[in-house]
């Protein structure tokens, strides 16, 4: 009997499973025919859905289905929809600069190199190490009262700076923030 119960327990995961896969799948195809409204509206759904007793699945699943958003604004050129995609991103999802690269975009469609870049150092030097203790994470840049962005950092390699150079936390960020593609976008000669 307990044989059975649990083979009907995993058959209905899987179909659940596999279900709400289906509809990820389904939103990369509209993508493919460029139907980001519909992507989206399958993605909303997809967002909700149950995917089994397994928590990795779920995690799995909203990682995909933030990096299909992500994929529907920029490809739509949704500059609207774009920032608030990127305003609305849960930190967790942040492993990479990608998302800050965006945010920096928007953020140049609106303010000159020079200012966001002053921002930008000036936001870096008031910087408290336990401001941001683990593997990497979201700094606010406040560009003027109206506007800010979140820009992702690398701790592990900040700390490695400060270490091997034997510079301050503030100076390892600063030496960090000179060097990456944030910087380089701005171009700043």
């Amino acid at each position: 009997m307990r044989k059975i119960f649990f083979t009907i327990i995993l058959f209905l995961s899987l179909i659940s499973y596999s279900q709400s896969y289906s509809l990820i799948e389904k939103a990369e195809k509209r993508i493919e025919k460029k139907e980001y409204s519909k992507a989206l509206k399958l993605l909303k759904r997809a967002e909700s859905a149950d995917y089994g007793f397994c928590g990795n699945a779920k995690i799995e699943a909203l990682f995909k289905i933030t990096e299909l958003r992500f994929q529907i604004f920029k490809e739509s050129n949704d500059i609207d929809g774009m920032k608030m995609f990127l305003d609305n991103i849960d930190p967790f999802f942040e492993f990479s600069n990608s998302y800050s690269i965006e945010r920096l975009k928007l953020a140049l469609s609106r303010y000159n190199k020079t200012d966001i870049d002053n921002s930008i150092s000036n936001v870096l030097k008031t910087i408290n190490r336990l401001d941001n203790f683990d593997y990497g994470g979201l700094i606010l840049i406040k560009i003027d009262y109206s506007y800010s962005i979140k820009l992702f950092f690398n701790n592990s390699e900040i700390w490695n700076l400060e270490e091997k150079e034997k510079l301050t936390y503030n100076e390892a960020l600063l030496k960090y923030y000179k060097n990456s593609d944030y910087y380089k976008l701005l171009n700043i000669p």
